[in-house]
């Protein structure tokens, strides 16, 4: 029988623990400087977490995404081997190796806390999301100063370095407020609601066309497989309610001159796209020739353009074995996912496919490799044992 004496002291630790996984999850839309806050915070919480004993594994569960991500660590490492820029090279292979660490830690923290965990992951990333948008907002309509700092190119970015990685960051948290508005209680009536009118303002205002989209797909996603798993009128109803929510704000923002500008003109055909579609084909030729890759972030150096595509980045960097790594990794991650949703059928689940599903699409039209919270969602679906048919 354990002792007393030792019992309180350790779930003292434990909620200690947990309270700094909120507080840092919060602090992860602030990313202007890297490394950034929220860095500091997650090596903070591995090394407390090994040390202490405050993560739990689960190997067998995680066995084939670490296939794929040693595959694709290795081909990383054979591709620095004749590095052109070496100090840029091992700088992004050092960054994408500590994201891999942060999947491992989301995923310990999981397993050792349950759902008692991810509701405090998902009310930390909630309140980053929330602040985020909502002073980008205020920001964009003149309430409060630092244009400067907060948008670029007249596009909200908060406390991110770009309108395109600051707008998909708020859609998984949308989501989240959206499955939670089905079952509402006392405040959350109004809060949920809230939530999700200032997240999909923030996406709105970051006129980033792939957050648009990814929004879109997502949303879509997550009705369909709802509906299809529990056919009932309360979900085609509140997707109904959602559009015209939707509705109202675009309606209202579209109506201020300096939106409908800048809706139009990021709805054209920009003069950049061009450049950006050519450029996918260049990284196409330079990953066949360069089978071992021509090393982590060497791209952009060596050719003097981003390939604006996390899959073409990875080949024409990491190399074939490199691709087939990180694409495994992205497409087991899919399926295991899809997996437990079809058995749990539970909307958190459906959120966490449907966030995945999104930021693969926007890894077709934006690098997302050093997205901190893609490496989040995808560790998601390995925190948990797989369910039984």
């Amino acid at each position: 029988m354990r002792n007393p004496d030792t019992l309180m002291p350790q779930k003292q630790a434990s909620s200690f623990y947990l309270w700094l996984v909120f507080l840092i999850m919060a602090s992860s839309s602030i990313v202007l400087i890297e490394p950034a806050p929220v860095d500091f915070g997650l090596i903070f919480l591995l090394v407390a977490g090994i040390l202490f004993q405050r993560l739990r594994f689960s190997y067998a569960n995680l066995t084939p995404a670490l296939l794929f991500l040693y595959l694709f660590v290795v081909a990383s490492l054979i591709s620095m081997f004749e590095l052109p820029h070496t100090l840029l090279g091992v700088r992004d292979f050092a960054i994408t190796f500590y994201l891999i660490l942060s999947w491992f830690l989301y995923i310990g923290i999981i397993e050792m806390y349950g759902q008692k965990a991810v509701k405090i992951l998902f009310y930390g990333y909630t309140l980053a999301a929330v602040f985020s948008a909502a002073i980008g907002i205020l920001t964009f309509f003149g309430i409060i100063p630092w244009q400067e700092i907060l948008m670029k190119f007249s596009r909200v970015k908060g406390l991110f370095k770009d309108p395109n990685v600051f707008g998909p960051f708020l859609i998984p948290i949308a989501l989240y407020a959206y499955s939670l508005i089905e079952q509402p209680k006392g405040k959350q009536k109004v809060i949920w609601p809230a939530i999700l009118a200032i997240l999909i303002f923030g996406i709105f205002l970051s006129f980033s066309r792939a957050a648009w989209g990814n929004m879109v797909l997502s949303l879509f996603l997550y009705t369909g497989l709802r509906f299809l798993l529990e056919p009932s009128m309360k979900v085609i109803g509140k997707f109904l309610l959602t559009l015209v929510l939707l509705f109202g704000i675009f309606n209202y923002v579209l109506s201020i001159p300096l939106v409908n500008e800048m809706f139009y003109e990021r709805f054209e055909y920009q003069y950049y796209d061009d450049d950006r579609f050519s450029n996918q084909a260049t990284a196409v030729g330079v990953g066949a020739s360069n089978p071992l890759g021509i090393g982590p972030g060497q791209y952009e150096e060596t050719i003097g353009y981003a390939t604006h595509n996390s899959f073409l980045r990875v080949l024409s960097e990491n190399g074939l074995v490199g691709f087939i790594g990180y694409t495994g990794f992205l497409l087991t991650t899919l399926y295991r996912s899809l997996r437990i949703v079809l058995v749990t059928k539970s909307p958190l689940s459906i959120v966490i496919f449907a966030s995945a599903v999104g930021l693969l699409f926007n890894g077709i039209v934006v690098d997302t490799l050093h997205w901190r919270h893609f490496w989040f969602i995808y560790a998601l679906p390995w925190a948990f044992p797989l369910p039984k048919k």
